[in-house]
């Protein structure tokens, strides 16, 4: 939805995906080797973060991965997807997270977005209204 988004306002689009062999189980920590792939990010003219919330937090992965970047030398948006029914439920806590990881590494943030997901039937609804608003700030 957001790459449909930004591609329709003439933006190129590249995905980088951040993938974990599997779960980290329980309270043990991140590290290198729990991921599949860590893309370096450099070149663009800006990135769009996305992560789902965890235990009322960003993603430990998510977490780990943001504070190993060298830098992030381009404005950023933020985008969060939780299961539970409001954003005080840890899209909040979650997107302050990212913005103070991504402000660390340099990045201006140009906005961010939560998509709640609690109701299966309203899904596709929040995702395009989150989508929306990250696409608005290009």
């Amino acid at each position: 939805k957001i790459a449909a988004g930004l591609r329709a306002k003439g933006h190129e689009v590249e995905f980088l995906k951040v993938e974990l062999h599997g779960p980290v189980e329980g309270s043990d920590p991140v590290t290198d080797a729990n991921f599949k792939s860590m893309p370096e990010i450099g070149g663009y003219d800006a990135y769009v973060f996305g992560s789902f919330v965890e235990a009322f937090s960003l993603n430990r992965a998510m977490k780990f991965y943001l504070g190993q970047l060298d830098g992030v030398e381009a404005p950023a948006a933020c985008l969060t997807t939780q299961g539970l029914m409001a954003p005080w439920m840890g899209a909040n806590r979650a997107q302050r997270q990212m913005q103070s990881l991504l402000k660390g590494k340099g990045a201006s943030i140009l906005g961010s977005a939560n998509a709640v997901m609690f109701k299966k039937e309203l899904r596709e609804e929040r995702g395009q209204k989150a989508a929306d608003v990250i696409c608005g700030l290009f």
